[in-house]
């Protein structure tokens, strides 16, 4: 009976309740920041995600929200479960998140890297711009006329055939982001269409001579703001990866805690009734972790002052002599 009311006092007074699903609850304590799953009608808690609400059971039943995807590759999209709440799945890696990953942010055009750099300068579905500052150079240019020669027409692919019309001789293309980082502030820039066409602002850079100093497209170049996200996000991944060793290592439970500190042998017999004990900090019912199930003293090895370090190893050395 005493577990079960510790229970109720631990969810309803020291914990935080993260999200419902189902039987399961899933809360967060607030002395220990350890989150835990615990089923009410039968006083049961668990440290360790129950099968039934695991992330390959939620995938199979889960929907999309009317969000648009995230990140600047776009790899994270927004789902929602059998119970409404919403988590972050990427797309790439199959990773799932319930906290808004930091690398799942709301990319600007400003932000977003070319689309011939994304892509692998193959033909996709995407608005695209003209900028008749830099088409005045590029469409007399050697480059400009031999990137814009037509295209071998191939009934086997589609996507030639459409980028092949879109290729008037001499245009320039531009996607969306290259208009933002590439030519912001050029005379002439006009919306063309939406097609499916291929970015070549990379080759006008070279040629018209804008870009980076060394004339490549900034809209292909990672900006200083996806840097400081990449780093973010990389220390967050090492600190998930800690701290599930450190569950590991040191696994959390509920449990009857004593009141005091034990009196070691040595303290009950130098002092004995007198000797007045150590209230620990947590006690009673409550969520901890265990200690480490290998101890150094349970294998063998002897726990020493390292401030007598020199002392022992002579001591060690004398009877090895001896020996």
């Amino acid at each position: 009976i005493d577990r079960c009311i510790a229970l109720q006092y631990v969810t309803k007074v020291r914990s935080v309740l993260l999200r419902t699903q189902g039987d399961w609850d899933t809360y967060r304590c607030i002395k220990t920041g350890i989150e835990y799953y615990y089923r009410s009608k039968d006083y049961h808690i668990l440290f360790v995600c129950p099968p039934e609400i695991s992330w390959s059971a939620l995938q199979n039943n889960c929907q999309k929200a009317p969000q648009p995807k995230l990140g600047y590759q776009n790899e994270w999209e927004v789902l929602t479960d059998s119970w409404t709440n919403t988590f972050y799945r990427n797309i790439e890696t199959g990773v799932c998140e319930w906290d808004r990953p930091i690398d799942a942010v709301e990319v600007t055009p400003f932000e977003k890297l070319c689309t011939a750099f994304q892509f692998n300068n193959l033909p996709v579905m995407q608005k695209w711009y003209s900028c008749e500052q830099c088409n005045r150079i590029w469409k007399t240019s050697t480059a400009g006329d031999e990137s814009n020669e037509p295209a071998a027409a191939s009934s086997s692919s589609s996507t030639v055939v459409a980028t092949t019309a879109n290729q008037a001789r001499g245009t320039v293309r531009i996607c969306e982001p290259c208009i933002h980082r590439c030519h912001k502030g050029h005379k002439g820039i006009r919306f063309i269409k939406e097609s499916v066409t291929s970015c070549n602002c990379g080759p006008v850079c070279g040629v018209v001579g804008f870009g980076t100093k060394d004339n490549i497209c900034k809209a292909c170049v990672i900006s200083d703001i996806q840097k400081d996200v990449m780093m973010k996000e990389r220390n967050y991944r090492e600190e998930i990866k800690r701290q599930k060793k450190f569950n590991i290592d040191y696994p959390p439970v509920f449990a009857l805690v004593p009141r005091y500190e034990p009196l070691t042998p040595a303290e009950q017999t130098s002092y004995g009734s007198e000797r007045q004990q150590v209230m620990k900090a947590l006690s009673g019912w409550t969520i901890c972790r265990k200690a480490s199930p290998f101890p150094p003293s349970s294998s063998g090895d002897l726990i020493v002052n390292l401030s007598n370090f020199d002392s022992l190893h002579q001591i060690d050395e004398d009877s090895t002599d001896e020996d």
